[in-house]
């Protein structure tokens, strides 16, 4: 009765054990090969990734570089603004100048004119202007 039920229970343990070897034999080549499609996956993945990036790094470097160029060119024409504007203030003060030394001789010229001139004030008496 002892060997049979060691039998019996032998039995079992052996079938476990020769299930369980020949699972892990059989799924382990099933496991690298599920490892090994995930790994060629990942990698083109990651290497479509990587040219996207490329890809996006070019365009940036480009819109950087036409960024750089449009402010370059706005300093100029500030630069060449405030410089027009200088020349323009300098010609209107030139300009005002003349004109006031203009206005200056006109009145040195009146009041000489006016120092031979004769006039009769209100009262009617001859004076001078």
């Amino acid at each position: 009765m002892l060997k049979l039920f060691k039998w019996a229970i032998g039995g079992k343990i052996q079938t476990i054990i020769s299930i369980a070897v020949a699972l892990l034999v059989l799924g382990t080549p099933v496991y690298l090969y599920a490892t090994y499609k995930n790994a060629i996956n990942d990698a083109k993945r990651f290497k479509f990734e990587r040219d996207e990036l490329v890809i996006e790094s070019t365009e940036l470097i480009a819109y950087n570089r036409d960024l750089i160029v449009k402010t370059d060119s706005l300093k100029y024409v500030f630069r060449m603004d405030s410089l027009m504007r200088q020349k323009q203030i300098e010609e209107i003060q030139k300009t005002l100048l003349k004109q006031n030394n203009i206005l200056k001789e006109k009145n040195i010229l009146i009041e000489e004119l006016k120092q031979g001139i004769k006039c009769k004030n209100i009262f009617g008496k001859i004076v001078d202007c």
